[in-house]
């Protein structure tokens, strides 16, 4: 294939194709934005505040499970805020733009920031001691939370590259 082949515009299948992933993608992030609504409404309203013990909000694990639970929400929620916002620079061509970059380090910044509230639960988890479970638990979604944050550092290391070069090759014709 020339380096020629790689200017021409997509085929239509193509473009079909990719608006298609990017409406059934938006639909999905709907969906699940919906659901962390109703999980954190029920985390707050429902029976486990109910179980919470005001005199031992401190120590408690119900009140640890419940702001995990309603952090972790949110964060999920403003991700996919940002995933939404950059399906739009992608259906517009925009993706290679500063504005879209703006949003990818948003990504990087929850996800790095959801990351460091884990560890911070984990750390308090494993000095209780009391409750062997919860530390697993806290420890394998603060790994894969990680690991998302890493993934999107990478992600936005290539963004910035394809960006630069994009730019390059504007110039260049």
């Amino acid at each position: 294939m020339s380096e020629s082949e790689h200017l021409l515009p997509a085929e239509p299948s193509d473009t079909a194709r990719s608006r298609a992933a990017v409406w059934t993608l938006r639909a999905l992030l709907l969906v699940l934005f919906a659901i962390f609504v109703v999980v954190e409404v029920s985390a707050l309203s429902g029976d486990l505040v109910e179980r919470v013990d005001i005199t031992r909000a401190v120590e408690g694990i119900e009140t640890t499970a419940l702001t995990v639970t309603v952090v972790v929400s949110l964060c999920v929620q403003v991700v996919i805020v940002c995933i939404w916002r950059l399906l739009g620079f992608v259906t517009r061509g925009e993706i290679f733009s500063a504005q879209a970059r703006i949003w990818v380090d948003a990504i990087v910044v929850v996800v790095g920031g959801a990351c460091l509230f884990l560890l911070a639960v984990l750390v308090l988890a494993l000095a209780d001691g009391r409750d062997p479970v919860w530390p697993v638990v806290l420890g394998l979604a603060a790994t894969f939370t990680a690991v998302c944050a890493l993934l999107m550092v990478v992600m936005r290391a290539l963004l910035r590259r394809a960006t630069e070069l994009r730019t390059d090759m504007e110039a260049v014709v």
